[in-house]
């Protein structure tokens, strides 16, 4: 019999599992959320992980890495996992500077400060997610995905105008309209 993680502790909410790689790998479950469907998934990837760091398979290390991250990221319920999401994407590009696959970890990190710049309002977080599509660009030019970071920073730069009102008012009443645009 397997629960969802809301009818018990979530398994998710231990910062050891934005670790890296190896440490990853080595946490062991908590027993006391042996019948939670999230363990299974963990152990999936961290099967894969195994696999894959053992036939040398960087890329897909990478894409399974950033697959595990969003999830746990997705689900875990602990106050601070945005912090460890981006620090762990921060140690993984890092660890795979050196490798063609660090432009998919350029990527998740640039959508990172996409998305946090439109929740908080903070323009530098688009100038950071711009940057470092700049500085991936520029590492691997010919990396088959590259189109990824400047489909990002075309995205970045796209001028936009919006204007909304929050509520319906009545005819020949004042509303307030709201104006927002970018570039």
């Amino acid at each position: 019999e397997i629960y969802q993680a809301t009818e018990v502790k979530n398994p998710l909410n231990n910062p050891d599992l934005f670790a890296g790689i190896p440490e990853f790998i080595k946490v062991k479950q908590d027993t006391i959320f042996q019948n939670t469907i999230e363990n299974p998934i963990l152990d999936t990837y961290r099967q894969l992980l195994s696999y894959e760091l053992t036939n040398k398979n960087v890329l897909a290390v990478v894409y399974t890495d950033l697959q595990c991250l969003r999830y746990l990221k997705q689900h875990a319920d602990i106050e601070n996992k945005d912090s460890l999401y981006l620090s762990a994407l921060n140690n993984l590009k890092k660890q795979y500077f050196d490798n063609e696959a660090v432009i998919e970890v350029y990527g998740e990190i640039a959508n990172y400060y996409i998305e946090h710049s439109n929740l908080y309002k903070n323009k530098a977080f688009k100038k950071i997610a711009f940057d470092l599509c700049t500085e991936g660009i520029k590492r691997f030019p010919t990396y088959n995905r590259i189109d990824l970071l400047v489909n990002m920073q075309h995205t970045i730069t796209q001028k936009s105008l919006s204007i909304h009102n929050k509520k319906v008012e009545k005819s020949a009443t004042q509303m307030k309209i709201y104006i927002n645009s970018t570039n």
